[in-house]
């Protein structure tokens, strides 16, 4: 028998999780330190699998047909239908529901630094890969989908954009193969936000500022791999009307973008 390759699995747990800190776990983190994706009357009996978890989320499974569809886990909450602020004026909230940027900025403002909630982000795709938490998966979209409509933040703030695509990549690489079936892909949120996030990066100059080209590159590379894993197809260019991929819970369309018209 060979020797176990702990150098690599050590490589892959640094990549998935070097924005988690100790102060995070405390942070989100139940008392007891532990999750699970099970109630405490069944916690004594098998787990759903990742890949049926991901069938299941895949084929729009609501939150009660999954094992425990949610946990004592502290999510950072946001609505993406209320992404302006209290009082802000129809122009802006207009601006604010097409960019995201300030509502990333108000839901990592829990945290020090906005780098940390990349750790929520790894918490939550770890929590969802191995201990198949439902809102674990959910929280993991919903934080991809709002780094991905951001606009202003990309060129304020180049360098956690690029943190967020190195991330992403590892993740998009480690999801089952059977995430994402051919008959639901035209209407996920992986590849209808990373249309948008790659359309919104590659606008941006980078004659003057080498982070903005390294942040190209990481979306060109982030692009690449999740076409070939799930064939995107068609150009970025030419969805000008591609939904951002934010949650929607209903069929009228309610999380579309807000555009307040102002009466003369």
């Amino acid at each position: 028998m060979g020797a176990y390759p702990l150098d690599d699995v050590h490589k892959m747990w640094q990549s998935m999780s070097q924005h988690i800190t100790a102060d995070l776990l405390g942070q989100l983190l139940p008392p007891s330190g532990k999750v699970t994706s099970l109630p405490p009357s069944q916690a004594a009996e098998p787990s759903t699998s990742a890949a049926a978890a991901a069938a299941a989320v895949a084929d729009g499974a609501a939150p009660s047909a999954m094992a425990n569809p949610t946990s004592d886990v502290k999510w950072s909450k946001f609505n993406f239908k209320r992404s302006f602020p209290q009082g802000a004026s129809p122009n802006d909230i207009t601006r604010h529901s097409l960019d995201k940027s300030w509502l990333l900025q108000h839901v990592a403002s829990r945290y020090a630094r906005l780098e940390v909630l990349l750790g929520e982000f790894q918490l939550a795709f770890i929590c969802f890969l191995h201990v198949h938490m439902y809102d674990a998966f959910e929280q993991w979209k919903d934080l991809f989908v709002l780094f991905c409509n951001c606009i202003e933040l990309l060129d304020k703030a180049p360098r956690l954009f690029i943190a967020f695509l190195v991330v992403s990549k590892v993740h998009v690489e480690l999801v089952p193969d059977d995430m994402f079936p051919p008959d639901v892909l035209p209407s996920n949120f992986l590849t209808n936000s990373i249309k948008v996030l790659h359309r919104n990066i590659k606008a941006l100059d980078a004659s003057t500022n080498s982070a903005i080209k390294t942040l190209q590159q990481s979306c060109n590379e982030l692009y690449s791999v999740i076409n070939k894993r799930f064939a995107l197809g068609g150009d970025d260019d030419d969805e000008d009307d591609e939904r951002t991929g934010e949650r929607d819970d209903d069929d009228d369309d309610e999380d579309a973008p807000v555009v307040v018209e102002i009466q003369d």
